[in-house]
């Protein structure tokens, strides 16, 4: 840790070992499902904040490059952001920074504020995608979905996620 360039190294050798591992995984399934999709989870701090490689073995540009898509945790609310909106924006423009970033990124947006257990209004969601479309996002997700009690709501949000009312991007 005293050396920042070989830190700087080790980290990365973490990050690239544990997406390997995944390409071994995701060649055994191929064998089985050949049409099979991958996707990871990443932390926003990782597309972000380049130094969050040193603590969360995740790097964007090495996501992109071994998984079709890249779910990235667009919560605002659970990282405690003064601005929603404009840390939104924020992470549309870190994404779109790396090559193909915006194309296969799935903006996974929150439901809930976890702390404390609150529902967010289906409207806030849709209004978040609607942004985040105008930046040039392509895909979307949201989490949790309560479907006991329709939250949030389905007939609502089915507009802001829907390819039927989307203007689909089609191909690689």
């Amino acid at each position: 840790r005293r050396d920042k360039a070989l830190f700087q190294r080790w980290s990365r050798l973490k990050t690239e070992t544990l997406a390997g591992f995944t390409d071994e995984l995701i060649q055994r399934v191929k064998r089985f499902r050949p049409d099979i999709k991958t996707s990871r989870n990443i932390y926003a701090m990782a597309a972000l904040d380049p130094e969050a490689e040193e603590w969360l073995a995740q790097s964007m540009d090495i996501f992109l490059k071994h998984y079709d898509y890249t779910a990235l945790m667009a919560m605002p609310y659970m990282e405690k952001a003064s601005n929603p909106e404009q840390w939104l924006r924020d992470l549309v423009k870190a994404v779109e920074q790396h090559e193909g970033g915006l194309r296969k990124t799935v903006f996974e947006l929150q439901s809930i504020k976890w702390s404390p257990d609150n529902k967010l209004p289906t409207r806030l969601l849709t209004n978040q995608m609607r942004m985040l479309q105008g930046l040039g996002a392509v895909n979307f997700g949201y989490y949790p979905d309560d479907f006991v009690t329709d939250h949030p709501k389905l007939m609502d949000i089915k507009s802001g996620i829907s390819l039927e009312n989307y203007p689909y991007i089609k191909g690689p």
